[in-house]
C-alpha cells in the first residue's frame, strides 16, 4: 500500500452538461444531449437517482470560475469494476445525468404569468407610436462635395 492514496472518484462540473456552452468552454456532450444551464444540485439529485455515491464540493471549474460547485462520483469499486453495469464510463454517466435533468418536473413547467393583485394601480403608459421612417440616402457613401461628377 502506498503512502498517498489516489482519489479514484470522477469529477463532474456543470459546464460538462451545459447546452449553452461551447466545447472550448467545457461542454463534453453534443448539444442535443446536453441540457440548458444545469445546476450542481440537479446533477447531485440525478446521480443519487441512478444509485451512485456522490459528494458535492465547493470548487470552481477553471474555465468558468464564476460557477460554483462540482460533484465527486464513485463510478468504479476498488477492483476497477463499474458499480452499476449500465454505466461503464464517464460519457455514459454524463448522458444519463443530462437525460434525467431534462426529465425533471421542475424543468418541464412553462413559466407562468402572475396577474397583478386586484386594486393595484396600472404602471406608466408606454407609447407605441414610432417615428415615421425616412428612406436612407445610403450609409457610408462618399458625399458629393462639388468636385468631379
Amino acid at each position: 500500500m502506498s503512502l498517498h492514496q489516489h482519489d479514484r472518484r470522477l469529477v463532474l462540473y456543470p459546464a460538462y452538461l451545459d447546452a449553452g456552452s461551447t466545447v472550448a468552454q467545457g461542454r463534453v456532450l453534443a448539444k442535443a444531449e446536453a441540457c440548458p444551464h444545469p445546476d450542481v444540485m440537479e446533477m447531485y439529485e440525478a446521480c443519487r437517482y441512478l444509485g451512485l455515491q456522490t459528494q458535492v464540493e465547493d470548487k470552481h471549474y477553471p474555465r468558468a470560475w464564476w460557477t460554483r460547485g462540482r460533484l465527486r462520483v464513485k463510478l468504479c469499486d476498488t477492483a476497477g469494476d463499474p458499480v452499476i453495469a449500465s454505466i461503464p464510463n464517464k460519457r455514459t454517466l454524463l448522458q444519463k445525468v443530462s437525460a434525467h435533468i431534462k426529465a425533471m418536473p421542475v424543468r418541464k413547467k412553462p413559466p407562468q404569468y402572475i396577474p397583478p393583485p386586484p386594486g393595484a394601480e396600472p404602471g406608466p403608459a408606454v407609447s407605441t407610436a414610432t417615428k415615421p421612417t425616412v428612406p436612407s440616402s445610403g450609409g457610408n457613401k462618399k458625399k458629393n462635395r462639388g468636385g468631379k461628377k
